[in-house]
């Protein structure tokens, strides 16, 4: 029964998904910081060392609104240090987020970590098991995060963690396609200023309350043009999905594999060796 929603949305082609099971505007955030994704990518010990400083791992935060990623490297990926992090590198400068979703992980699936939202008022939703894109927008991060952090490392591929902020700047000030603004403009309600900017002439210093209602007035359209963007582009993305991919229908009498359930290492087969076949249907696929 714990299983039970996994297990059935993985035996089940996208279409066949029960529509009552996952709300359609889930990922779809009204304001900034309603919303955070949360993950930590681990080292691979084959191709990249321990830094000097002895960071091993990188915890992304990402604003499911704006894609604002905020990113630390870390030395260990224990439930104390991911607490810390989460709670200094990104409450205490953005603060609390209503939602945040992350996937099973020990260090962030603990109690320690639930004693804290619980504290500071934080509902935590974790992705379904053997399905990455329930958490797309931060895995989708990851597969660009990790080339672009590769290509500077040095010879000694140990200085990963200090390229680290540079490229998150360059990914947060890239304007996305999906929202045809850059993350910084969703964030700041502003482009930023680069180094190939030219210097200003003159220096203006509004009265703060001023600034702060242009701010909001500039914030609105922003957020309004982006959500439109977004969900022009999951339509898109829908389609050309869905025009490549063939149905999987399944009769009494066929063979197939059958998933590994339990504790199963990250480089162990998915899938049983030995094929069964079907003797009873239960579902409509």
């Amino acid at each position: 029964k714990k299983n039970r929603l996994p297990d059935y949305l993985s035996r089940h082609p996208i279409e066949f998904n029960d529509p009552d099971l996952i709300d359609p505007d889930y990922d779809l955030q009204v304001k900034p910081r309603s919303s955070s994704s949360i993950i930590s990518v681990g080292r691979r010990s084959q191709t990249v060392k321990c830094c000097p400083s002895e960071n091993r791992y990188v915890l992304v935060i990402t604003d499911l609104f704006s894609t604002w990623v905020t990113a630390v490297a870390l030395p260990s990926c224990t439930a104390v240090v991911t607490a810390e992090a989460i709670f200094k590198h990104y409450n205490c400068h953005y603060g609390v987020s209503v939602t945040i979703s992350s996937d099973n992980g020990s260090h962030i699936r603990n109690q320690l970590l639930q004693a804290l939202e619980h504290k500071i008022g934080i509902h935590h939703i974790f992705s379904l098991a053997y399905h990455p894109r329930s958490n797309g927008m931060i895995q989708r991060f990851n597969a660009a995060f990790i080339p672009q952090i590769a290509k500077l490392l040095d010879s000694e591929y140990n200085n990963w963690d200090e390229f680290l902020d540079p490229v998150i700047f360059a990914y947060n000030t890239g304007v996305h396609s999906s929202t045809k603004f850059s993350p910084y403009e969703l964030q700041f309600g502003r482009q930023p200023r680069l180094s190939i900017d030219p210097s200003p002439t003159q220096l203006n210093l509004p009265n703060p309350s001023d600034y702060y209602v242009q701010l909001i007035k500039s914030l609105k359209p922003y957020q309004l043009y982006s959500r439109e963007n977004t969900i022009k582009q999951q339509n898109l993305s829908a389609i050309w999905y869905n025009k490549s991919r063939k149905d999987k229908h399944y009769i009494i009498g066929d063979y197939v594999l059958t998933r590994v359930r339990g504790n199963r290492l990250k480089l162990d087969p998915r899938f049983h060796p030995t094929p069964m076949i079907i003797i009873k249907e239960k579902h409509p696929a």
